[in-house]
């Protein structure tokens, strides 16, 4: 799902997937 995407915009659909974010 999450390919590589900036930080700030992967929080926002995908908690965790790829960055330890939320």
């Amino acid at each position: 799902m999450a390919k590589r995407r900036p930080a700030g915009v992967v929080h926002a659909t995908h908690p965790n997937t790829e960055y330890p974010t939320g």
